[in-house]
């Protein structure tokens, strides 16, 4: 599981890292590593201090090298991968061979190649190994393990508030000790995080109807399945199409859904799963929708499915399956060298993918190719009606003013500069009002 990651390894910085790491917005110096837990995280309105300090840690240990910070994420999947049989024996009896087969699952999935190789995603199996770890302590009613590991995970991401207290619920165990003690850490979270993050939510709710509610979570139900049961690596597009309950593709997906309540026997198995999809089908709201990091978490029951499916047909297409997921994710890792291998490939399979026409079009403005970025940033502009996705808007608008009016074309470097300002908040407006006097000077007296 090792040597098929190792393609991961040779790489620049790629996507959010300009930001969390080689411009160190997530990175503290360990002298003041304390900070992690009194600030919000890289500059955003999450609050993830374990990330936080695995970047710091990081930093410290290698610096820039690049690939130690990429050896921490393989490290950290590859614990996933070896924790599950733990996490899954608090729920179900497996055979020796059977655990065998779920972690190889796990560890050679092409669904994990995002978290590993983005290092900006490694808050997914910090959450991840902090969940396992805290139902399976929490199931041998250990209750300082259980406070310990429930630390790590609500520390590293949002999302443990939820799973966490869903999960124990699943187990029907009540332990007096462990519960009080998750209580009193829930309790110092809130007050840590609001103190740090002085809001509820930072991403906002989008309008859609009731049909459009159900309908567009039910085709994000399609994207997850059909991300776990391919053995191919996801695209990394969070375009999501705004559907109603009545499309077809909706109406697939129900019966699909009704047909597993139908034919599942085990409904443990069905809760598990829905808990575990819970954060990808967006009833809280988050900014990138259909990133395929939401089918992280449902791999884990996934993997168990797939195992206990052999149990009935046998091995063989399982390790067909194995086989061929393995040699997608070593190729996938060669896609991870620079913003150009990465998104270039994203970007011809979805036009629309908005954010990766974004850092298409700052990655060839660095090179000083000022047609290809024009290109790409103007695709980064446009907006897509029907659909969800995330989308830069102002940063985008200014760079491509300054693109524009570089290439001699003053009315639309001046119409976007414009266009930024009336988006953009408050601390960037005396830079744009300072572009456009410096560049479209008032005519004087006459």
């Amino acid at each position: 599981m090792f040597l098929i990651h190792l393609s991961f390894l040779n790489r620049d910085f790629l996507w959010l890292e300009h930001n969390d790491i080689q411009r160190r917005a997530a990175v503290l110096p360990l002298s003041q590593i304390y900070k992690a837990f009194t600030s919000p995280f890289g500059h955003t309105s999450f609050y993830r201090p374990a990330v936080t300090i695995s970047y710091s840690l990081d930093s410290a240990i290698y610096g820039q090298w690049l690939p130690g910070f990429h050896l921490t994420s393989i490290f950290l999947h590859l614990l996933v991968a070896a924790l599950t049989p733990l996490f899954l024996s608090v729920f179900f009896h497996l055979t020796a061979k059977e655990k065998l087969l779920t972690t190889l699952v796990i560890g050679v999935h092409p669904v994990a190649s995002p978290v590993v190789g983005l290092i900006f995603q490694r808050q997914e199996s910090l959450v991840l190994i902090g969940i396992m770890l805290t139902l399976y302590f929490y199931n041998l009613n250990r209750a300082l393990p259980t406070s310990a590991a429930f630390a790590l995970a609500l520390f590293s991401k949002e999302t443990a508030l939820i799973i966490v207290p869903a999960l124990i619920l699943l187990t029907k165990k009540f332990h007096r000790s462990p519960l009080l003690l998750l209580a009193s850490l829930i309790l110092v979270y809130s007050t840590l995080r609001y103190s740090a993050v002085p809001q509820v939510w930072g991403t906002p709710a989008v309008s859609l109807s009731l049909s459009e509610n159900i309908g567009t979570r039910l085709d994000l139900l399609n994207r997850w399945l059909f991300m776990l049961v391919a053995p191919l690596k996801p695209t990394l597009s969070d375009v999501v199409p705004i559907l109603k309950i009545t499309d077809p593709k909706s109406l697939f997906s129900l019966f699909l859904l009704i047909i597993a309540f139908l034919k599942i026997k085990n409904k443990k198995f069905l809760v598990l799963f829905a808990i575990m999809l819970a954060p990808g089908l967006n009833i809280i709201p988050v900014p990138r929708v259909g990133s395929p990091h939401y089918a992280y978490l449902p791999l884990i029951p996934f993997a168990l499915g797939l195992v206990l499916i052999t149990r009935r047909l046998g091995s063989p297409l399982l390790y067909l399956w194995i086989a061929i997921a393995s040699v997608s994710t070593f190729f996938a890792g060669f896609q991870y060298q620079n913003d150009a291998t990465l998104f270039t490939p994203e970007v011809a399979t979805d036009p629309d993918f908005s954010e990766a026409h974004s850092y298409l079009g700052n990655y060839y403005l660095f090179k000083g190719d000022y047609i290809q970025a024009e290109s790409e940033l103007e695709q980064a502009t446009k907006t897509h009606p029907h659909k969800l996705y995330f989308y830069l808007g102002y940063p985008d608008m200014i760079n491509l003013a300054g693109i524009k009016f570089t290439l001699g074309k003053p009315a639309e470097s001046r119409n976007l500069y414009q266009k930024a300002k009336a988006t953009a908040p408050p601390n960037l407006l005396p830079y744009i009002n300072s572009a456009l006097l410096l560049l479209y000077p008032s005519p004087g007296p006459r």
